[in-house]
């Protein structure tokens, strides 16, 4: 009987601790500071806030491609009076960089698609290694749930996160490119 309540209590817990972000219907256009500005759904206010589309070219010679990438359309004075700004909001979609600067023209946002308590994003960050600088791409999530991004997903981060469905984390143990099928994984474990 004990364990019946334990478990019932800490249910209830788990129910209400979900991002506020997952039932909302509406997104509130603004700057995010944080991750829990992104869970709350609580941005700094920017109503009228538009935002800037770009395209990044990355890879190798012989094998360049581009990824979109999105930054809001603020002037930098503004932008200079906020601490390292994570995301933006423009009412329709949520920007995520993963590496926050205080000047958004210097970073590179992406939209993200909401996969159970995730925002899953594809992001592409710049590489700087004895003055030879380039780009990559990796795959990005945060946890709504835990208020936490993780960045680069590697097999070891993303099979902490399907950990709890064993008949899916081994097939994704036996596929040859794991690091092409995140996203696919991950709604995949949550259409369960």
């Amino acid at each position: 009987m004990t364990k019946t309540i334990i478990l019932f209590i800490l249910t209830i817990n788990i129910s209400f601790a979900q991002s506020k972000i997952l039932t909302d219907s509406i997104l509130k256009p603004g700057i995010y500071l944080t991750i829990n500005n992104i869970s709350k759904n609580q941005p700094i206010d920017y109503q009228s806030l538009k935002t800037k589309r770009d395209s990044v070219k990355y890879g190798t010679l012989g094998n360049i491609k581009y990824l979109e990438s999105y930054s809001p359309n603020i002037s930098s004075k503004e932008a200079k009076k906020f601490d390292k700004i994570i995301g933006f909001c423009d009412g329709k979609n949520i920007y995520i960089t993963s590496s926050p600067k205080n000047n958004p023209k210097r970073a590179l946002f992406h939209k993200v698609e909401f996969i159970g308590h995730f925002l899953y994003y594809q992001g592409i960050e710049l590489v700087n290694r004895q003055n030879l600088m380039w780009y990559v791409t990796n795959d990005n999530v945060v946890d709504l749930n835990k208020n936490e991004l993780i960045k680069s997903l590697t097999y070891g981060k993303f099979e902490k996160i399907i950990l709890s469905d064993s008949l899916l984390l081994n097939k994704f143990k036996k596929e040859k490119k794991q690091y092409l099928l995140y996203k696919e994984y991950l709604t995949e474990y949550f259409k369960k």
